[in-house]
C-alpha cells in the first residue's frame, strides 16, 4: 500500500471585489510556514466554476523555472519518492 501524500490547501485570505492596490497589502506573512508570502493566486468566479486566475508575485521572487514547460520535451509527472 503507498504511504498518503501530505498536501496543504491553499489559505483563503479574502473574498470580493479587490483592485491592485487592495490586493497588495494582502502580500505579507505567509501562511504555510514562517516565510514571506511569494505572492496571490486571485480567482473570478461565475456561479460555482472559475473563469479566470491569476497569480501576483513580489518583484523579489526569484523563479526556479528557466524555461517555459512548452519549450521541454514531454514527460509524465510523477510525485517524488520519499526521502
Amino acid at each position: 500500500m503507498q504511504a498518503p501524500v501530505l498536501l496543504s490547501r491553499i489559505p483563503r485570505v479574502a473574498d470580493g471585489r479587490f483592485d491592485l492596490p487592495a490586493l497588495l497589502p494582502l502580500m505579507t506573512k505567509s501562511q504555510l510556514g514562517d516565510t514571506p508570502a511569494e505572492g496571490l493566486y486571485v480567482r473570478r468566479d461565475e456561479g460555482d466554476y472559475p473563469v479566470a486566475q491569476a497569480k501576483l508575485v513580489h518583484a523579489e521572487f526569484n523563479q526556479a523555472i528557466e524555461e517555459h514547460w512548452s519549450k521541454r520535451a514531454m514527460c509524465t509527472n510523477a510525485l517524488a519518492a520519499r526521502a
